[in-house]
């Protein structure tokens, strides 16, 4: 979320984001139009994202900041999914790129066009969500090789840090997340799944869609092959999400889950796996570590607890039936 306006003087201290004095000199030189800078978001020690604005006859710009390589491996998957775009192998586009700083570990994208799903009123949301379920699938089926690898054993690590968060919670929530914790990793381990390449933060607020329909889908940042259910899951949790925050709009959320999901297996012409309420219990779990640990939201957490066991329950338990191939 966008923090208050300030000046290149004030950004975060950081030492281990060395690009952070060149970016400050780079806002500050002498005949730039008078523009605003905002923090995006800031993990310490990790990332910085700076939003740029004001320039005469440009885009905005995001500034990514970055202790390692991780900016170049960015902008080759910008490079590598335009390409996979103009070959139309995928039904959406990315952020145009303007440039690396190697020495600084910065890269700079132009800012897209379009309203976040999460932006969109009712009528315009459940036809939005069709088109991000077939822009997944094409993802999904692009035959794009990302080079990093996430696998069970990573959601897993995601899960039990997510319990960990929820056990200085409180009994309640704690003791609810182990058990869910323990329910989830027993039905993943008799789960076959296979590789697709995956965005891996696939939500509503990634994705935008402008008034002529073209989808953009935003923050790459953690892009891998994996389990295809992984995306889909986290997309259909985030609708539930929303559902849960906003509840005079519940239905509309679930409309919209139900669109996104029939899009997408119609597109691939595969049946739902039996994994995937599985998987999107696991995305609820974490989503109320997060509402605990960065907004301190006890409420919120909870309900994404009562969201995350109703779907597990939901679906059954993988250990006590066959599992389908997750493609």
């Amino acid at each position: 979320m966008l923090r208050s306006p300030c000046d290149a003087a004030r950004l975060p201290r950081d030492p281990a984001l060395t690009g952070i004095a060149w970016l400050e000199r780079r806002l500050a030189e002498a005949g730039r139009a008078p523009h605003q800078v905002q923090v995006v978001k800031h993990r310490p020690g990790r990332r910085l994202v700076v939003r740029e604005t004001g320039l005469p006859g440009a885009p905005a710009l995001y500034w990514k900041l970055y202790r390692n390589d991780r900016g170049a491996r960015l902008l080759r998957t910008h490079d590598e999914l335009a390409r996979l775009a103009r070959a139309r192998r995928v039904r959406f586009r990315v952020p145009a790129p303007v440039g690396y700083w190697p020495a600084q570990r910065a890269l700079a994208v132009r800012e897209a066009g379009g309203r976040p799903l999460t932006g969109l009123d009712d009528l315009a949301l459940a036809p939005a969500a069709v088109d991000a379920g077939l822009a997944l699938a094409t993802l999904h089926d692009s035959g794009w090789q990302p080079p990093r690898r996430w696998g069970l054993s990573d959601e897993e690590e995601v899960l039990a840090s997510a319990c960990t968060v929820l056990e200085r919670g409180g009994h309640s929530p704690g003791a609810r997340a182990a058990l869910l914790y323990a329910r989830l990793v027993r039905g993943w381990e008799r789960a076959p799944l296979a590789e697709a390449p995956l965005h891996r933060d696939f939500h509503p607020g990634q994705v935008l869609r402008d008034a002529d329909g073209t989808i953009t889908v935003l923050d790459w940042d953690a892009a891998a092959r994996g389990p295809a259910v992984v995306d889909v899951a986290n997309f259909a949790a985030h609708l539930r999400l929303e559902g849960l925050r906003r509840p005079d709009r519940r239905e509309t959320w679930l409309v919209a889950e139900r669109a996104f999901l029939d899009a997408y297996f119609r597109a691939r012409r595969v049946e739902p796996w039996p994994t995937l309420e599985q998987f999107a219990a696991g995305t609820l779990l974490r989503l109320a570590a997060i509402a605990l640990e960065r907004r301190g939201d006890r409420d919120e957490a909870l309900g994404l607890l009562d969201l995350a066991e109703a779907a597990a329950c939901g679906a059954g338990d993988a250990a006590d039936r066959p599992a389908g191939p997750v493609a």
